[in-house]
């Protein structure tokens, strides 16, 4: 799978193995959130085991964020 992130837009790209190409577009809503809305993604998904492994960069900008958040608060 290939993930774009484009100004005000996510897609992903999957490859199938009979050549043929699957697209999913997702488009923001314009709408912008403080930084306390990231707590309701670490609540979603933080802990989540499901069958799929989650990719490498995705887990560091999560623990990245999440550090960044904590250094905020220790302040």
């Amino acid at each position: 799978m290939v993930l774009v992130a484009a100004p005000g837009e996510r897609w992903e790209i999957e490859f199938l193995a009979d050549g043929s190409v699957e697209v999913e577009k997702f488009t923001s809503n314009g709408e912008i959130h403080g930084e306390d809305i990231l707590s309701e993604l670490f609540s979603r998904y933080s802990d989540q085991e499901d069958d799929l492994e989650p990719a490498e960069d995705a887990e560091l900008t999560i623990l990245a964020m999440e550090r960044t958040i904590e250094d905020r608060a220790s302040q």
